[in-house]
């Protein structure tokens, strides 16, 4: 197996460096990706997390009316007052505040090594929005070459934030907890964590993975959470039957 270099911040950490210090990064939404459709599945489910000031620096996945599922790292040491955005780009965003959120209790912080709990949950103060609807969680098993739909919220480089793209990857490896994926030039990048990895599966999306951490330059091989795998974390939590 060839050797990787992963990014060595979260994703969610660039963005939000730019954001507060007026630096900027290139251009980093799906990479080679397609704008979703307007009103598709996956923009009815994709949202973004925004800070007070509207800036987007992590992407988050609509799996019942009042909750959201994202990455640990994008909310470790997130201490600002935290929104939703529901739309296919900032400048059409209907948001909803955030009541509560938590990260998993077993997520380390550590991007050296395997991060096998790097998954937070988001609870919203009212229901989303007309028109917006959660995605069921896969439950059932994932093999290598089967293909999978990424979509995420970029940040650009003029430090704002970029529309809702989506691609297409394929598994190249799986674990009981983590899947990951070769994206050949395609897939996810920085602003795009928490993001979904959605499923094809009796005719509906089903959401598998949460993005976690990718290998620099953004055009080879990620790795995202498997949701399924922190089913009965997510239920204790949200007291929902997900």
């Amino acid at each position: 197996m060839r050797s990787m270099k992963f990014w060595s911040l979260p994703l969610a950490a660039m963005a939000l460096s730019a954001c507060g210090t007026g630096d900027t990064t290139s251009e980093t939404k799906i990479i080679n990706g397609t704008l979703a459709p307007d009103g598709g599945a996956i923009e009815q489910s994709t949202v973004a997390l925004a800070s007070s000031n509207g800036q987007v620096f992590c992407t988050g996945t609509l799996i019942d009316k009042r909750f959201v599922v994202s990455a640990g790292h994008c909310l470790a040491n997130y201490r600002g007052t935290l929104y939703i955005g529901f739309g296919r780009s900032s400048t059409e965003f209907k948001y909803v505040k955030a009541a509560d959120y938590a990260v998993n209790p077993a997520y380390t912080g550590s991007f050296n090594k395997s991060v096998p709990s790097d998954i937070s949950v988001i609870e919203l103060s009212a229901a989303a929005p007309a028109g917006y609807n959660p995605v069921a969680i896969y439950k059932g098993s994932i093999t290598r070459g089967s293909n999978l739909a990424l979509a995420g919220f970029g940040q650009t480089q003029s430090g704002g934030s970029g529309r809702l793209y989506y691609t297409s990857v394929s598994v190249s490896g799986t674990t009981s907890n983590e899947i990951t994926v070769y994206e050949n030039g395609t897939g996810s990048c920085y602003g795009d964590s928490g993001g979904p990895a959605y499923v094809s599966s009796g005719g509906r999306l089903l959401v598998i993975g949460a993005t976690s951490r990718g290998e620099t330059g953004c055009r080879g091989s990620s790795i995202y959470t498997n949701v399924a795998y922190h089913l009965n974390w997510l239920r204790s939590w949200t007291g929902v039957n997900l």
